[in-house]
């Protein structure tokens, strides 16, 4: 098995193509930085309202924090068009795996927020993020707003799925 089909796999990017894996950082601090690439043709979809059209404004490079594996830290990383939305102005483009604004994959926010109903945020906080609590207040504010929009969340547990404290 190739290793970009292997991280395209433990990662789940469905519909992405990996290009490169590296590995930096110092021993005990290191952080896998996964390279992907949106398809070609695609017709660019405003994050917010769903406006479409083939005519990208700009073009960026972008991170997105994603869960760890094996206690190390997953970034994936790939250039963004933006697009000129008539109704929302210069925006992203819509992405599978992360929700609008956000620089974090939907299933390590979906994760963030599931542990934030059972465990205190600071534990969350330093398990998760290996930063400061507001971070973690932010993300759990966008999910309860994408889930009063109708937008479904995925959970660890299928059990509980959608339901936030």
């Amino acid at each position: 098995m190739r290793v970009a089909t292997l991280f395209k796999r433990l990662l789940r990017l469905d519909g992405l193509r990996v290009l490169t894996v590296e590995l930096v950082g110092e021993a005990g601090e290191e952080a896998v930085i996964v390279d992907v690439a949106l398809p070609q043709r695609r017709k660019l979809v405003c994050s917010r309202c769903g406006f479409s059209s083939r005519a990208a404004y700009d073009r960026t490079l972008r991170t997105f924090r994603h869960l760890d594996l094996l206690r190390v830290s997953y970034l994936v990383r790939l250039e963004l068009r933006r697009l000129a939305c008539p109704r929302c102005g210069v925006v992203a483009e819509e992405l599978p795996f992360a929700r609008a604004g956000s620089r974090f994959t939907r299933a390590f926010e979906d994760s963030c927020v599931w542990l934030a109903r059972d465990a205190p945020k600071t534990v969350v906080s330093r398990l998760m993020l290996r930063r400061p609590l507001p971070r973690c207040q932010a993300r759990e504010r966008r999910a309860r707003q994408a889930q009063a929009r109708g937008l479904a969340t995925s959970s660890p547990r299928g059990s509980r799925t959608g339901a936030l404290a």
